[in-house]
């Protein structure tokens, strides 16, 4: 048996300290794909020991979400994988997850383990629990390879996507099994720090709006606010108070040795998406992007185009 974990990243050296250590006690093995980062991602990523894939040099423009997933799989199959967890680099696996790794022998060939995907809500210690889709969210993480199986290909309805770099947010399956069994958090779970930094979130889901827009040639804008609007949440002293009675405390046994992200630190690497929608801004004119959901962020709706 060789288990190892596959990460795809750009732009997040930040959370990359906290994903890759996390998979320490459990991979055989980490190899990522750099998807043409500007900032340390890379460096820091091989400086943690994992394995760094350029992407740059098979498509310049990166490439389709599905097909850098992929990629992943065909290089971890290359190192000889038996078992692979496919992980974010804005996500860790819970400390209790490296003492109960004999889940992976009940995974028969092609299937894949489910775990809760934790909503880590507006701080670095708690997570979203109450009845919206963020709750309770289960996730194929781990896949026993079957050698066989391979990640379903996008395409878009705008085939000059790649112009404009928009290749990305496409939302695949993690592993490419449908063949799953769940496990509770007892045996593990995946903490998720996307929404630990609001602002940064709502700067992700506003260029998933706009990336999206372009793939679909700049109809549908309706059906992609109607997607992401579980994404909105009023600002606020009394949204504040709610989200108190919203979330609960991370419990020590599933975070206590995790090295978790500096919360200051989160949207700078974030800022390229907003450099991103202003170019789309410059290249297909701010009207092109007017139905959509996201003029609630100034810094979008100042941006001059």
């Amino acid at each position: 048996m060789k288990i190892i974990t596959l990460m795809p990243f750009r732009n997040e050296e930040t959370f990359l300290k906290t994903s890759i250590p996390s998979a320490y006690n459990i991979s055989d093995e980490i190899v990522c794909i750099n998807d043409r980062s500007t900032d340390n991602s890379g460096k820091v990523a091989s400086e943690l020991g994992a394995t760094v894939y350029e992407n740059t040099k098979n498509n310049e423009y990166g490439s389709v979400e599905n097909q850098v997933r992929s990629n992943l799989l065909k290089l971890g199959r290359e190192h000889k994988g038996t078992h692979f967890i496919f992980l974010d680099a804005d996500e860790a696996l819970s400390s209790n997850l490296k003492d109960n790794m004999s889940f992976i022998k009940k995974l028969d060939k092609g299937q894949s383990a489910e775990f809760m995907w934790m909503s880590i809500w507006k701080s670095l210690d708690r997570y979203k629990n109450d009845k919206s889709v963020w709750t309770n969210n289960y996730k194929d993480f781990v896949y026993h390879d079957d050698k066989i199986v391979n990640f379903e290909q996008k395409q878009f309805k705008n085939q000059n996507y790649k112009k404009y770099d928009v290749s990305w947010p496409t939302h695949p399956a993690r592993t490419p099994s449908l063949n799953r069994i769940r496990f509770g958090l007892k045996t593990g779970a995946v903490l998720h720090y996307q929404f630990s930094n609001w602002e940064a979130f709502q700067l992700k889901q506003c260029w998933y709006r706009c990336a999206e827009l372009i793939q679909n040639d700049g109809q549908n804008a309706g059906g992609i606010n109607d997607k992401y609007r579980i994404t909105l949440e009023a600002d606020g002293f009394v949204t504040d108070i709610k989200n108190k009675f919203k979330t609960k405390k991370i419990p020590k046994y599933l975070d206590h040795d995790i090295n978790r992200p500096n919360l200051d630190d989160i949207y700078p690497q974030y800022a390229w998406r907003l450099d991103q929608i202003k170019n789309w801004f410059n290249d297909l004119g701010k009207d092109y992007f007017r139905d959509l959901e996201i003029w609630h962020l100034d810094s979008i709706k100042n941006i001059n185009a």
